[in-house]
């Protein structure tokens, strides 16, 4: 069984990376909140067909833990908001290696919350990634003028920091809810409480606008092809978000985590064949500690 769950996260890894990729190629000036309500939109609609199509979508009664369920989804949108924010201006690279971090505060929660095992090489794996981490935004910020090394330009490091701790917290939730429903339901349903969410977001911050701001405008006349990549990196990501669930259920939730944060090597490929992301030294050395690290989390 525990393999089932290795082979179902490195799917999940596959098509996440691929999938970032895609839709900060897809952003460019679009409204943050809109690609947010639309990409959750498109992952809501895919569990929701996983779950008619494997017929788990009359699972209501199964429910043992509606608010554990509820909050979880709660978290996760959180996380989703914070994640565009900080994708939006900050390189997919970094903004991975940030992502990263929900593997160590993962780590601690489980140990505290859920009593899963910490051994040496996990630990070892936690000072590595910190390590990694911290090389990678020094690497970005190094190609950065003086004038726009202020807190303005680094806000984004800040949320992708909450969106990590904000997903970490979503995954323990996740893992604590033991009611015998399918992954695809249970997931359907913390992604209907995502997509309401950014919804009303996205809604309630039209009206701080003017009628013809031009976020608004962007938000409804994207160009074909930037609308493409941002459906496409949406569906990617639902799918990846598809086997990460799945996963959970056959392996401990530190190794599945891990893994699916793997996805950073192939988004670094992907973003600098794409997105023409410089690949130096200093992100190459960074890339390589993150991936001793994950290796010694799944030893």
């Amino acid at each position: 069984m525990q393999i089932i769950g290795l082979i179902l996260a490195g799917m999940s890894a596959i098509l996440g990376g691929s999938s970032v990729v895609a839709t900060k190629a897809g952003m460019g000036k679009a409204d943050v909140y809109w690609v947010n309500g639309l990409s959750n939109t498109i992952i809501f609609c895919m569990f929701a067909a996983a779950a008619i199509l494997f017929g788990s979508f009359n699972q209501w009664g199964l429910v043992e833990s509606w608010p554990l369920l509820t909050a979880s989804g709660f978290f996760l949108g959180i996380s989703w908001v914070f994640y565009y924010l900080g994708l939006k201006d900050g390189p997919v690279s970094v903004v991975l290696a940030l992502q990263n971090l929900s593997i160590v505060m993962t780590m601690v929660l489980s140990a505290v919350i859920l009593r899963e095992h910490i051994s040496g090489a996990m630990l070892a794996g936690a000072v590595l990634m910190a390590a990694g981490t911290v090389l990678m935004i020094e690497r970005d910020e190094e190609n950065k003028s003086s004038q726009e090394k202020n807190c303005a330009s680094r806000k984004w490091i800040v949320y992708e920091v909450l969106s990590a701790a904000c997903i970490s917290v979503s995954h323990i939730l996740t893992k604590m809810d033991s009611s015998p429903v399918d992954s695809n339901f249970a997931s359907g349903i913390r992604y209907f409480i995502v997509m309401i969410m950014m919804w009303i977001l996205y809604l309630a911050k039209q009206k701080e606008e003017k009628p013809r701001s031009r976020h608004r405008q962007k938000a409804w006349s994207l160009a074909a092809g930037d609308l493409v990549k941002i459906v496409l990196g949406a569906i990617l990501l639902g799918g990846g978000y598809i086997f990460f669930y799945k996963a959970l259920i056959f392996a401990d939730v530190n190794v599945v985590t891990t893994i699916f944060r793997m996805s950073i090597i192939l988004s670094a490929v992907l973003s600098a064949v794409f997105l023409k992301e410089a690949m130096l030294r200093k992100k190459i050395a960074a890339i390589l500690i993150m991936t001793a690290a994950l290796a010694l989390y799944v030893m």
